[in-house]
C-alpha cells in the first residue's frame, strides 16, 4: 500500500498529494547549481564577453553594474581571463563612480531556448585600440587576484555563486600587470540574478 503526503506547491500555493513506497517519499533532487535553475526557470542566467586588443597595466577591461529595481541580487558564478602577455595580474574590485570611456555591452541570455528575457545591468567594454581605457571608476573593495602564466595563459576567478552585487553596486577587473604593453586581453564573466 501507498503512503500519501500532502504539502504546499511552492510555486502556485496549491495543496499537492504525492505518493511514496516503504515508508519513503519518492523525490529528486536539485543538485545542479544554482545558475542552471535560474537559466531554466527564469531565463535570468547571462555571459558577458569582453576583448580589450590594446590593454596595459593598470586599465580596467570590463565594467558590469547591477541596475535592477526590483531588489535582485546580481550573482557573478565566474569570471575567465586570457592575455597574450607573457604573464599577468588582474584584480577584481567592488568600484563606484562612472566610467567614462569603453562600449556599452549587452550580456547574452544563456537560456536560448527559453522566454527572451532583456538584463538590466550596465555593462562596459573596451572592444578594440580606438576606444580610450576607462576613466572615471574608484576602488572600493578587493574581491580577488588571479594570474596568466604563459602566452594567451587563462585564468579564473572562481566566484562560485558568492559574489552577490546589490542595486547600483558595480564591479571591474583591472589588468594589474603585465609582461608587456598594449596586449590583448579577454575574457568573460558568468552571473545570474535571484
Amino acid at each position: 500500500m501507498a503512503n500519501k503526503i500532502g504539502y504546499t506547491n511552492d510555486v502556485t500555493e496549491n495543496e499537492q498529494i504525492v505518493k511514496g513506497s516503504d515508508g519513503r517519499l519518492n523525490v529528486s533532487s536539485r543538485s545542479d547549481g544554482r545558475r542552471y535553475y535560474n537559466a531554466r526557470d527564469e531565463s535570468e542566467a547571462y555571459s558577458l564577453v569582453f576583448d580589450d586588443a590594446n590593454a596595459s597595466a593598470g586599465d580596467y577591461v570590463v565594467y558590469i553594474k547591477n541596475a535592477k529595481t526590483d531588489g535582485k541580487h546580481l550573482v557573478v558564478s565566474g569570471v575567465g581571463m586570457n592575455c597574450e602577455a607573457a604573464s599577468a595580474s588582474f584584480k577584481l574590485s567592488m568600484v563606484t563612480g562612472t566610467p567614462v570611456g569603453g562600449t556599452t555591452a549587452t550580456p547574452v541570455n544563456l537560456n536560448q531556448a527559453g522566454v527572451a528575457r532583456s538584463v538590466t545591468v550596465d555593462a562596459q567594454t573596451i572592444t578594440d585600440s580606438s576606444v580610450t581605457p576607462f576613466t572615471g571608476l574608484t576602488e572600493d573593495k578587493v574581491v580577488d587576484h588571479v594570474a596568466t602564466a604563459g602566452a594567451y595563459g587563462h585564468a579564473e576567478f572562481r566566484l562560485q555563486d558568492t559574489l552577490r552585487i546589490g542595486q547600483d553596486q558595480a564591479i571591474a577587473v583591472e589588468l594589474e600587470y603585465s609582461a608587456a604593453a598594449d596586449v590583448r586581453c579577454f575574457g568573460v564573466i558568468f552571473f545570474y540574478f535571484e
